[in-house]
């Protein structure tokens, strides 16, 4: 036999909580070697079980995926049938020693086999452009509630904040020289935009929240002051709500 297909999957399969029997047309050696994964409409695809949730019947041509006597039918979704060989040598090859046609043959289709099961997870994988030289980038450890994204000299990728980018520490106020703001004057403010310091002249908002120690903006036991007609008025966050303290400031 040869692999004459670079197929190592199926399509996606319908199921509908009748139909227990799926066929696939994939070069095997062992039932084994079949990977099965069902999703529910609207769910996510989970593995199943082989001899738990499913058997399989199969020839060196193909085979069929059966739910029959190992679960009930699956219910609406889809299923997808994956061949997967171990990544190991089957046959310890020695001087001399004497291997049938078939033997030769089945070592060969499984080093082509592994090559197409390399191929189709490269297929599925982020890539440079084939132009590109860019090497040598590796991803960082996983960290929670945070993304991906390049670092500020564009080389490599690093963890960033999921509300953007942590502003970086100023060490001198005095001149702003850390902050690229540039000619600072009395009575300026410098403030995070998200990814850049930037120089506020004549601040001018609504309103200033002052958030209590552990809460974040908006969160109860917070207090805010603002402007409402001639009046600077007091509140404090309460209930969900903002709730005048009953201290009231005429301005006009």
């Amino acid at each position: 036999m040869t692999v004459a297909s670079e197929t190592n999957r199926t399509a996606e399969l319908t199921t509908d909580g009748i139909v227990e029997d799926f066929d696939f047309d994939l070069l095997i050696f062992n039932e084994t070697e079949v990977e099965v994964y069902f999703k529910a409409t609207g769910g996510l695809y989970a593995q199943l079980t082989l001899n738990s949730d499913y058997g399989v019947i199969f020839t060196k041509y193909g085979g069929t995926v059966s739910t029959d006597g190992f679960t009930a039918p699956l219910v609406a979704g889809t299923l997808l049938i994956i061949r997967h060989i171990p990544d190991t040598q089957q046959t310890k090859w020695l001087n001399l020693d004497s291997h049938s046609e078939t033997q030769h043959q089945d070592d060969f289709d499984r080093a082509v086999i592994r090559i197409l099961q390399l191929l189709e997870q490269l297929a599925r994988s982020p890539k440079f452009p084939i132009h590109s030289s860019t090497t040598g980038i590796v991803f960082p450890e996983p960290a929670a509630n945070q993304f991906i994204g390049w670092d500020s000299a564009g080389k490599d990728l690093e963890n960033k904040p999921a509300s953007g980018e942590s502003a970086p520490l100023v060490q001198n106020f005095n001149d702003l020289n850390d902050v690229a703001v540039g000619s600072p004057t009395i009575g300026d403010m410098v403030q995070w935009n998200g990814s850049a310091w930037v120089k506020v002249s004549n601040i001018s908002v609504a309103s200033i929240e002052l958030v209590k120690p552990g809460n974040v903006p908006g969160s109860n036991g917070n207090t805010r002051r603002r402007i409402a007609g001639a009046y600077e008025i007091f509140e404090r966050r309460t209930g969900d709500a903002w709730v005048v303290t009953g201290k009231k400031i005429q301005i006009a």
